[in-house]
């Protein structure tokens, strides 16, 4: 993917048996990582997602007019992992309370969910990471 080269879209749908998931947080580069290691990710694909240019690229992006974010798309076995795991790695590679990473907008922490099941565990998350926000006891990498 070259600077000024358009990317390639992510599938919309997961291969049978198989389950998409979608976060971004500060590089996707770092966050494309982390979820490599997950034993039950099968792929993962780094790109833009939440924006409206239809054909973004990484300087469109970073010029800061596209409203895209950086993003890794998971392809995982649910057998093999939860999407509770992946919830996991994204809190422990971001610190969600930082906004605007490394002075972009386009470094921005998000769940991008794929079905009902996913937006409700994302939903509990962020309730129980806020409850521990209040009480003092956030992880400590935060």
């Amino acid at each position: 993917m070259g600077e000024d080269e358009p990317c390639r879209l992510a599938p919309e749908e997961a291969p049978p048996g198989l389950k998409l998931a979608t976060f971004s947080g500060a590089c996707f580069w770092c966050l494309e990582l982390g979820y490599q290691r997950v034993p039950g990710v099968i792929t993962t694909s780094a790109g833009y997602t939440g924006g409206s240019d239809p054909a973004p690229n990484y300087l469109s992006v970073a010029d800061g007019h596209t409203g895209h974010a950086e993003a890794v798309q998971c392809i995982y076995d649910p057998n093999e992992c939860t999407y509770d795991q992946l919830l996991d790695t994204l809190f422990e590679v971001v610190d969600p309370t930082v906004c605007n990473f490394h002075d972009g907008k386009q470094y921005r922490t998000g769940i991008y969910f794929h079905d009902e099941e996913q937006q409700q565990a994302a939903a509990a998350r962020i309730v129980a990471l806020n409850d521990q926000l209040k009480a003092g006891t956030a992880p400590s990498h935060w």
